[in-house]
């Protein structure tokens, strides 16, 4: 498994490192967030963390991607916390099962609810979600702020009917 094949390892999910170390799927987690992701981060959705965090805000990152190279990415971006693919582990080599439920429609709403729900419990709380997608309308139904971030038209017809605001990252 090289580099390239890691990068679409990752849109595939967690089947494509079955029979792999979790060492060796981190060494190319790595190696592929320094050579393909890293330098197309947008500067201005680090800027808007960067200004949340000091604010006070907690940035949870939410990603259908494998934790392998979300936990990367989060770590960068300087996220609190990350809710993404999980594979099962045994003998410190991946399976080809992943933990249920996966970070995708529904799921991802369910997980990222649960998340928040661990950190804050009762406490009142106002959820911010920035999308791009429309497989992300599941979890907008849990938000109370809406930002549209270089979205497609059905998330920025949803977000503009919910009264939310849309903005280009550059």
């Amino acid at each position: 498994l090289n580099i390239i094949d890691f990068k679409y390892a990752i849109k595939i999910g967690y089947e494509a490192f079955a029979g792999i170390s979790v060492q060796n799927i981190d060494d190319l987690a790595v190696s592929c967030f320094l050579s393909e992701i890293k330098d197309n981060i947008f500067q201005d959705g680090l800027k808007e963390i960067q200004e949340l965090k000091k604010k006070d805000y907690k940035i949870l990152l939410a990603t259908g991607a494998h934790m392998s190279i979300a936990l990367i990415f989060s770590k960068y971006i300087e996220a609190d916390y990350c809710v993404a693919t999980k594979s099962i582990v045994i003998n410190d080599h991946y399976t080809r099962k992943g933990i249920q439920p996966l970070p995708y429609k529904e799921g991802k709403r369910d997980l990222v609810l649960q998340k928040i729900n661990e950190i804050f419990g009762d406490e009142e709380r106002i959820i911010t979600v920035y999308t791009d997608e429309k497989k992300d309308l599941p979890l907008l139904s849990a938000a109370n702020i809406y930002v549209a971030v270089n979205a497609d038209k059905q998330i920025l017809d949803f977000i503009h009917l919910k009264g939310g605001e849309s903005k280009i990252f550059k």
